[in-house]
Order: structure tokens, then C-alpha cells, then sequence
């Protein structure tokens, strides 16, 4: 079996076992506290999973058998996969880019304005139609009483670093200028119109600020987070879905021309096998009646340093060899180029946050 078959098959089968915790993870995402009101976020992660589960194991058997047809039929779903999977990062790098955080003055936590996050989530996640479920949720949910049990003192609290969820959803907004009691208990200042969120805090373990715009930016800023975090995990699945379709490519082609290279690498050692000689050993023939059937065959010598040396066949046979040993090496540019692209791609991500990030900070500044 070629080397690139070998390697499509070991890759296959690492991504086969690979898909297991993708699929675990994607649970994982929504079943977390503070994501089980929006369930539906596990499913392109764990469809995801599937479908490299699925594509993965298509791909060993076809390259550890050599079976051309199979080896087809993956190469398609693959190339499908990953325009998939890149539409999909796409979509959540584009959702997820604003951030509507900005920094509060002597807490640990950061609060949220609605305003600060795209407007796809803001339609999608938090318009009327769905924030009523969405409420009810986070209500029978223990995101804002597990606050009581892990914070008891004012200091400890502000100084916590709790989740987007329960800085928004939990407490009323910091402007409002409530008094601490306990995380979720908080007495109403002589004025609450600073923000309309601070009319709204109730201190009805059921109401609390679930009503609030900053209960929704939190439930987004929460998304933004953990989709964040996906991302890098799907990110290095799609180069490692690139690396691999490069390989099955290559293991696609030994399947098609096996015969081919069979023959040119026998091209110096033995005669043609159209010219009729009789085999004795593998670098002795007996001639045949007639050697007219292909220039080579008057060209064969059983003489140790002549054979076919001087044939055709023989430097058909040499570029073959070269021809084989540079699709290797090939894939392995192909590969370097693909991790080049990706790694100038972040760099220059990074560098445009470096470049904005003091500007963003002022913006968020701005907003306390």
C-alpha cells in the first residue's frame, strides 16, 4: 500500500477518534449552567462531529483497502465538509467580532449594554419572540442562586469574576447605584432613572433583572464567549480536514495508476513484458523468436551492466520514480502552505487587535 494511502488511513482513523470528544463537546457547550436555556447551540458542533465521525471512517476503509470508488466518494463529502465547516466559521467569527463588554470600575466583573453585540444574535437570540422561553428559563434555572452560596460579603462579590449571564441577569446594573445586600437582594436607590434597566430589578428571586437589556447582552456575551472558544477548536479541524483531503488525493491517484508505476519502476531491471522474453531470474531473460515488437526489446543485455539501461523503459522508469517521490514531498508543501495561510491569517487578526485595542477601550470607558 503507497505511503499516502498509509497516511490517509492513520489520519482517518486518528479523526475517527477525534470526532468522539467533538461530539462530547458540543453537549458539553449547552449543557453547561449558565447555556441550558439555549439548547439548540449544541447541535452544529455535535452535527459537526457526526459528520467527521461519518466522512472519517468512509475514508479508512478506502484507503486501507484501496478501493478507488470509496476513495471518490470520501474525497466529495470531504470537499463538502469543509466548505461547510468554513461557511460556519465564517458566519461565527462575523457574529461573534462585537463585543458589547465594557469594564466597571472597582469590580472584578464587566457589565454588558445590548447595543455592543450584532445585530444577527440580537434578532435571532433575544427578540420577543424568544426571550419569553428564555426567561422562564433562566428563572427556574440556579445561575443567580448559586451567587448566594459562593459570594457572601460585598468585597468577595465585586471583586468575583462572574459569568456575562450573571452580571447581567443577576444584579442590577452598576450605574443604578443599588445598595449590596446579597447577590441577588439590592436596595432601590432614592432614584432609578439613571438606566430603565434600574426600574425593572425586582428582588423577586423569579423577576430579579430577567426583564433587564442587560440580562439579554449578558446571555449574548455569554454566547460570544463560548463560541469563541469553538471556534478554535474548529478552526484546527478544518486544517487538519485540508491536510487530510490533501492526502486522500494523493491516495486517490496511487489507487488509479498502481499498474502504472508497477511498470515503470521495473523499467531498467527486466525487458519489456510485450517483447516475450522468457524468465529465468529477475535480470536473466531468454530472447524471444523476434524482437521487433518495441525498440527496447533489441536493446535488453543479460549482461549484469547493460540490461536495460539503455532502454526507454528504463528512464520512463527513473521519471516515474522521481515523479512518485515528488508527490510526496508535495503533499507535505501543500500541507506547510495550508498551516502558512492560517497562521498569516491570525497574525494579521492580531495585529489589527493590537492596533484597536487601546481604541476600544476608550469606547468602553466611555460608556460607564
Amino acid at each position: 500500500m503507497a505511503v499516502s494511502n498509509n497516511l490517509t488511513a492513520i489520519l482517518n482513523f486518528i479523526a475517527f477518534m477525534c470526532s468522539i470528544p467533538i461530539i462530547a463537546a458540543g453537549i458539553w457547550l449547552a449543557s453547561k449552567p449558565d447555556n441550558e436555556c439555549v439548547r439548540w447551540l449544541r447541535w452544529p458542533v455535535v452535527f459537526a462531529g457526526v459528520l467527521i465521525l461519518l466522512v472519517s471512517l468512509l475514508g479508512f476503509v478506502g484507503a486501507y483497502w484501496n478501493k478507488q470508488s470509496l476513495l471518490a466518494l470520501y474525497l466529495c463529502f470531504m470537499a463538502i465538509l469543509i466548505v461547510l465547516m468554513l461557511v460556519f466559521l465564517v458566519l461565527a467569527f462575523v457574529v461573534t467580532r462585537p463585543n458589547g463588554a465594557y469594564v466597571v470600575p472597582g469590580r472584578g466583573y464587566k457589565e454588558y449594554r445590548l447595543e455592543g453585540f450584532s445585530s444577527w444574535l440580537r434578532d435571532h437570540i433575544t427578540s420577543s419572540d424568544n426571550w419569553g422561553n428564555l426567561r422562564a428559563c433562566l428563572a427556574a434555572s440556579q445561575v443567580c442562586p448559586k451567587l448566594s452560596q459562593d459570594y457572601i460579603s460585598a468585597e468577595q462579590f465585586f471583586a468575583a469574576h462572574i459569568s456575562p449571564l450573571q452580571s447581567g441577569c443577576c444584579k442590577p446594573p452598576n450605574i443604578c447605584g443599588y445598595q449590596y445586600v446579597n447577590p441577588v437582594m439590592w436596595i432601590n436607590p432614592a432614584t432609578t432613572i439613571a438606566d430603565p434597566d434600574c426600574s425593572i430589578w425586582n428582588n423577586d428571586p423569579n423577576q430579579l433583572c430577567y426583564n433587564c437589556d442587560s440580562c439579554k447582552a449578558g446571555l449574548l456575551g455569554n454566547l460570544r464567549r463560548e463560541w469563541r472558544k469553538a471556534n478554535v477548536i474548529l478552526i484546527v479541524a478544518v486544517v487538519v480536514l485540508i491536510w487530510v483531503y490533501v492526502i486522500a488525493c494523493s491516495a486517490l491517484k496511487n489507487a488509479q495508476t498502481e499498474e502504472l508505476f508497477d511498470r515503470y519502476k521495473r523499467g531498467c531491471c527486466k525487458p519489456p513484458n510485450i517483447c516475450g522474453y522468457q524468465y529465468v531470474n529477475p535480470v536473466m531473460w531468454i530472447n524471444p523468436a523476434t524482437t521487433i515488437a518495441d525498440p527496447d526489446c533489441s536493446i535488453w543485455n543479460n549482461d549484469p551492466n547493460q540490461l536495460c539501461y539503455n532502454c526507454d523503459s528504463c528512464k520512463a522508469g527513473l521519471l516515474g520514480n522521481l515523479r512518485r517521490e515528488w508527490r510526496k514531498a508535495n503533499v507535505i508543501l501543500i500541507v506547510a502552505v495550508v498551516v502558512l495561510i492560517w497562521v498569516y491569517v491570525i497574525a494579521c487578526s492580531a495585529l489589527k487587535n493590537a492596533q484597536t485595542e487601546e481604541l476600544f477601550d476608550r469606547y468602553k470607558r466611555g460608556w460607564v
